[in-house]
């Protein structure tokens, strides 16, 4: 069913939160991050992400992201990425976040902007090393005037080897197609810089990509990665092989000549 993801997953948020009651704030205090990196897979580039998190209230939050990715695919005629995301949660930092998603992403392209809409609900379950995260939802992509929609679906396992370093399994449905990933990820203090450095490995359906690169912590320092995460801020949700997937396909189907579609 078309939002049959998107309903479950509000349905559990509604249940958990009508049993549960904070007892931590939702966001320890207002901070910052800003992400730098670089991808590799079909296309390849750079890419920074800036976010900021703040409690609305003790047991509310909010985080805004704002990011440009380079890492389009000149080949395919898909070039740069930007946008903006909104997340809007309920935390309780000793056992789970559940909240609203929404991002709006920009990509420029031989035939124009492509937009992506992204109406999600994402939560966040806590046990002891363990972090459970599922994201459910839809996109809604205009390639052209042509307007598309997909469910999505994400679900991702985060195993805190140390309380600084975090690895993490993840599989994800959208854009209709699948895509696995496993990413790595370390804190640490550099001077009086907070610092993370992150490796990733995706493959799907879309292809492969491996990103790495920095994220660097303004706002409570000395907080290991564990509470970062999890009294602080979430992850930006704007990478998306299968996105680029998509794009690649639909630009490559529509620049195809006339000639090809009749011979086949």
């Amino acid at each position: 069913m078309k939002n049959s993801h998107f309903l479950f997953a509000g349905s559990a948020v509604l249940s958990i939160a009508s049993v549960s009651f904070a007892q931590e704030p939702a966001v320890l205090a207002p901070n910052s991050k800003v992400k730098l990196g670089y991808s590799d897979g079909a296309g390849d580039g750079g890419f920074i992400t800036g976010s900021f998190s703040a409690p609305l209230s003790n047991q509310f939050g909010v985080q805004i992201d704002l990011g440009y990715d380079d890492a389009g695919n000149d080949a395919a005629g898909l070039g740069a990425t930007k946008g903006a995301a909104l997340h809007m949660f309920y935390r309780d930092p000793s056992r789970f976040l559940i909240g609203a998603y929404a991002h709006r992403l920009d990509t420029d392209s031989a035939l124009g902007d492509i937009k992506n809409t992204r109406l999600a609900i994402e939560t966040e379950f806590y046990l002891n090393d363990l972090t459970i995260e599922l994201l459910a939802g839809q996109d809604k992509v205009d390639i052209a005037g042509t307007k598309l929609d997909y469910d999505l679906a994400r679900f991702a396992l985060g195993y805190f080897v140390t309380d600084n370093t975090r690895v993490t399994a993840s599989y994800e449905n959208s854009f209709g197609l699948d895509n696995f990933g496993l990413k790595v990820e370390s804190k640490m203090a550099l001077g009086n810089q907070d610092v993370g450095l992150f490796a990733s490995f995706e493959d799907g359906d879309a292809g492969d990509v491996f990103s790495f690169g920095a994220t660097f912590y303004f706002g409570p320092k000395g907080l290991t990665l564990k509470d970062t995460q999890r009294k602080a801020d979430p992850d930006d949700k704007f990478a998306s092989p299968s996105r680029n997937g998509l794009y690649d396909a639909e630009l490559a189907a529509r620049m195809m000549p006339k000639d090809y579609y009749s011979s086949r």
